[in-house]
C-alpha cells in the first residue's frame, strides 16, 4: 500500500518545483479536476509534486503526509504500471473496486496510471466507465509521453497538462483537440498561413499547419452533416489519399467535435465511441477510405435523424 500497486516510485529527497505554472494555479485556487492527463517527459515528476502539494500545501517534507509520500507508503495513493507491455483490464477493475472506499488520511484519494498509452482496449473502455462519474474524493492522473495514442474519449474526459508548455493560446489549445502532442507533429508558427476556402479543402489535408488542418476538419464535420450522401462518398475517396498523420488528426477531430456537439444523448456518446474506434483502426492500418465512408455516413445519419 503505497504510491503504486506495482513497482516503487518514491519521491526524491530534494523536493521538485512544479514544472508548469498553470498546475500550481489550479491547486492554489482549488479548481481541481477529477481527471488529469500529464503529457511529456516530466509527467512523472509533475505527478509527484502535484500529489505532495495537494496533500500538504507548504510541502514541508516533515509532516506525516509528506513522510509517507516520500517513503512510498501513503494509503490514499495508488500508482499503476504496465503489466508487461500493457495495462490490463484486471488492473483497472482493481481500481474500480478501490474507488468505492473514501480516503483514509488525505482529503483526496489519487490513482496514478503510468504510461497510460499502454492501456489495452478493454482496460481503456473500463476506465471510461469510472471517468464518467468518479466519486468526488477521487482524482485520476494519467501519465504519458505519447498523448496521441490515447483514446479521444479518454482524453475528452480529462484536463490535459503538457509539461514544459506554458501560455498556450486558446486557438492552439482547441486545434489540438485537447491533445497537445499534435503541436509536435504539425507546425504552429507558419509565416505564410494556409488560407482555407471552398475550393482547396482536400489540399488542406496535405499541409502540416495545425490551424489549417483544424479549420479543414471543422469543414469536413460540417459537410458530413449537410452534404448529400453521394457527395460525401466522393469527399471520403479524396480525403483517403491524405497523409497518415493528417488522417489520424481528422479522425480524432471528428470524434472530438461530435462529442462537443452532443454530450447528452446516448446516441451521441455511442457515435463518439465509434469514431474513436475508427481512429484506433486507422492506426492499425485499416482501409482509410472505408473508414472515412463509414464515419461520414454515421455522422450524416445521426444528424438527419435528429432533424426529423
Amino acid at each position: 500500500m503505497g504510491w503504486e500497486i506495482e513497482g516503487q516510485l518514491p519521491l526524491p529527497s530534494v523536493t521538485l518545483k512544479i514544472m508548469v505554472a498553470s498546475l500550481g494555479k489550479l491547486l492554489d485556487t482549488q479548481q481541481l479536476a477529477q481527471a488529469y492527463i500529464l503529457s511529456g517527459a516530466q509527467s512523472t515528476d509533475m505527478a509527484r509534486q502535484f500529489i505532495q502539494k495537494l496533500f500538504c500545501e507548504p510541502q514541508c517534507g516533515d509532516c506525516g503526509q509528506c513522510q509517507k509520500l516520500t517513503s512510498g507508503n501513503h494509503p490514499d495513493v495508488r500508482w499503476v504500471l504496465p503489466d508487461g507491455k500493457n495495462i490490463k483490464i484486471e488492473q483497472i477493475r482493481n481500481l474500480q473496486h478501490m474507488a468505492l472506499y473514501p480516503p483514509i488520511e488525505a482529503p483526496h484519494k489519487v490513482f496514478v496510471i503510468q504510461s497510460a498509452e499502454t492501456l489495452s482496449q478493454e482496460a481503456a473502455n473500463s476506465l471510461l466507465k469510472i471517468l464518467e462519474a468518479p466519486p468526488t474524493f477521487l482524482i485520476f492522473m494519467l501519465l504519458t509521453q505519447r498523448l496521441g495514442d490515447l483514446l479521444p474519449t479518454v482524453v475528452s474526459r480529462c484536463r490535459v497538462v503538457q509539461t514544459g508548455i506554458q501560455n498556450l493560446s486558446e486557438d492552439l489549445e482547441r486545434a489540438c483537440w485537447g491533445n497537445p502532442a499534435w503541436m509536435q507533429t504539425f507546425t504552429v508558427d507558419d509565416e505564410e498561413p494556409f488560407e482555407l476556402n471552398e475550393e482547396n479543402l482536400i489540399e488542406a489535408f496535405s499541409q502540416t499547419q495545425l490551424i489549417a488542418l483544424y479549420q479543414a476538419t471543422q469543414k469536413v464535420f460540417h459537410y458530413a452533416r449537410t452534404l448529400p450522401l453521394s457527395q460525401l462518398m466522393k469527399l471520403a475517396a479524396a480525403l483517403s489519399k491524405s497523409g497518415r498523420s493528417q488522417l489520424e488528426y481528422l479522425f480524432q477531430g471528428l470524434a472530438y467535435l461530435n462529442h462537443e456537439a452532443d454530450t447528452a444523448s446516448v446516441s451521441g456518446l455511442e457515435l463518439t465511441r465509434q469514431l474513436s474506434q475508427s481512429y484506433g483502426a486507422l492506426r492499425s492500418n485499416a482501409n482509410a477510405q472505408l473508414l472515412l465512408e463509414t464515419c461520414l455516413i454515421k455522422l450524416w445519419k445521426t444528424h438527419h435523424h435528429v432533424q426529423r
